[in-house]
């Protein structure tokens, strides 16, 4: 395949460093929801604003993967054409207010369903997300305050086609979940985990949702990313919608 994005203008690449922690962060968000690399990645390393019109898409390719890493504190707005889809608040550590720590790179908590992605990192550090790129989308553009300084790391993504369990689709057939289909959802991402050879550490029910609990290399996030959404995620959405009103 070709380039998978093409650079508006020629600016400096990106330290050794710098591209190693930004594709490390990249792959590893990509394995972890059980997608592959497509094409050629582009990275780049500049100032202000930049814009990347994406051509070469390859086959059955509906997503992004963006490792961002910011040199100057502020805020760094990601558009996706004229959407905003995530916005990058980098600060001078130690003034990190969220996103754990990770050998140099931030993993982001989840947006919320159909809002743009909130990143809080330090400076020179890290950070990856994933962004649905539908056909059409024709530019990513990365906007700064003045000058701000910020490096890029961007590749296509091919996405598994995950569908339902059937045992999920039949918990939720009448609309309804009980006590007893939810614990059963639960123990299928058990069992679905442990036939894919990377068991869970432990599944928490003290609290108002089961918390599962797994180690953090990408071959078992990845695993997780299959089972949950097969075997649990909509039945947990309906049981928090029907016991957790207003969560």
């Amino acid at each position: 395949t070709g380039a998978a994005l093409a650079v508006a203008a020629t600016t400096p690449p990106p330290s050794t460093a710098t591209e190693f922690n930004l594709q490390y962060a990249a792959q590893r968000m990509a394995t972890a929801s059980g997608g592959s690399l497509r094409g050629r990645p582009t990275t780049e390393a500049t100032s202000g604003q930049l814009q990347l019109p994406l051509i070469d898409r390859p086959a059955k390719t509906t997503t992004l993967v963006i490792g961002f890493e910011c040199s100057d504190a502020g805020r760094y707005t990601i558009r996706l054409d004229a959407k905003i889809v995530a916005t990058e608040t980098c600060r001078r550590p130690p003034s990190l207010s969220n996103g754990p720590w990770d050998g140099g790179v931030v993993q982001p908590p989840p947006a919320k369903a159909g809002g743009p992605q909130l990143v809080t990192l330090p400076t020179d550090t890290a950070s990856a997300i994933l962004v649905a790129a539908p056909s059409g989308s024709t530019a990513l553009t990365v906007s700064a305050r003045g000058a701000a300084r910020f490096a890029i790391w961007i590749s296509w993504v091919r996405m598994p086609d995950l569908a339902e369990s059937a045992a999920q689709k039949a918990a939720l057939k009448d609309g309804v979940v009980t006590q007893t289909e939810y614990l059963a959802a639960v123990n299928r991402v058990v069992g679905c985990m442990d036939a894919l050879g990377h068991p869970l550490e432990s599944v928490d029910l003290s609290g108002q949702t089961a918390g599962f609990r797994f180690s953090d290399d990408p071959l078992t996030e990845g695993a997780f990313s299959h089972c949950f959404p097969t075997e649990f995620a909509h039945v947990r959405e309906v049981w928090v919608e029907e016991h957790l009103p207003g969560t």
